[in-house]
């Protein structure tokens, strides 16, 4: 990747004196086809010692406005603006893998900022701490930063799950009620099933997960739901019509089932979701939760 495709060529400000690996302030300067930098704008400059292939990525964090003299009298004033900018760490863009690197020297006074463009924070955004690309990338939308893209036009990120995120550990998805935590849910549930391999198993004690193409399970009985364990298969596991105490006793006889299959390596690796997880048997989710990744069942609770 060349330097032009990674920011802006017009800088956005200049950095001042007071500067760390950790932060840094910069005088804002204006732009021609923008009104200024903004609060949560990334921003890339100069590394120190490694030089413009090696750009340092930062968030502005707060963005302070004054006025100064330019004359000699106190009518003769003109507005500035000052932002504190928060240091994310450096990426060599000439290696293949683009691994955010810790930042060890602090940036020089003086150097140049520049805002970074959407499509390199997308493929930052988008690699694993190794700097690997996510494979696939699995969108669940976008965030509520805006970047400048290539062709000068402001834009929403989109953001971007690692799948293996999913499949090898465990994921908390946690809000207050009418708050999106099912909705989440949803999209992750449906990237993983288009994207991957991977079995889904999802216990959906209210019918909120149904989709075309899913598996609805026999509940009748649990102890059939290891059949339904199945690559590039999801399956829903609901109790619509049961009383909350025959919900819980359900799923967590489910539950067992489920782990003991694995034990025995009766079925393959899966991914779970649990809704209203916190209903479950203690005992047994503790137990799935610190021996599942080990043994191949990654959980995502709700």
């Amino acid at each position: 990747m060349d330097i032009t495709k990674a920011r802006m060529k017009e800088h956005s400000g200049m950095i001042t004196n007071d500067t760390s690996t950790t932060q840094f302030s910069f005088v804002v300067s204006p732009l021609k086809n923008r009104a200024t930098v903004e609060e949560n704008d990334y921003i890339a400059i100069d590394h120190p010692t490694h030089g413009e292939n090696h750009p340092i990525l930062a968030t502005v964090t707060e963005i302070k406005s004054y006025e100064q003299v330019a004359g000699s009298t106190l009518s003769e004033k003109v507005g500035k603006m000052m932002a504190t900018a928060h240091t994310i760490g450096y990426i060599d863009i000439k290696d293949k893998n683009k691994q955010i690197q810790k930042l060890a020297t602090p940036p020089n006074p003086g150097s140049r900022v520049y805002l970074a463009y959407s499509e390199f924070l997308e493929t930052i955004f988008t690699t694993d701490t190794n700097g690997k690309p996510y494979n696939p990338p699995l969108h669940i939308g976008t965030a509520a930063q805006t970047a400048i893209s290539q062709n000068e036009k402001t834009k929403q990120l989109n953001y971007h799950l690692d799948p293996q995120a999913l499949i090898f550990a465990h994921t908390l998805i946690a809000a207050n009620d009418n708050h999106g935590k099912t909705y989440t849910a949803t999209i992750i549930i449906e990237e993983l099933a288009n994207k991957t391999k991977q079995p889904i198993i999802i216990f959906d004690p209210y019918n909120e997960y149904t989709q075309p193409g899913y598996t609805a399970a026999n509940t009748a009985n649990p102890e059939t739901l290891p059949k339904t364990v199945k690559q590039k298969q999801a399956t829903i596991v609901t109790t619509q019509n049961q009383t909350p105490e025959n919900k819980a006793s359900f799923y967590t006889q489910a539950l067992k089932t489920l782990w003991n299959a694995r034990l025995q390596q009766t079925t393959p690796p899966f991914t779970l979701i649990i809704e209203n997880a916190e209903k479950l048997d203690p005992a047994t989710l503790e137990q799935t939760v610190y021996e599942g990744p080990k043994q191949g069942v990654a959980l995502i609770l709700i």
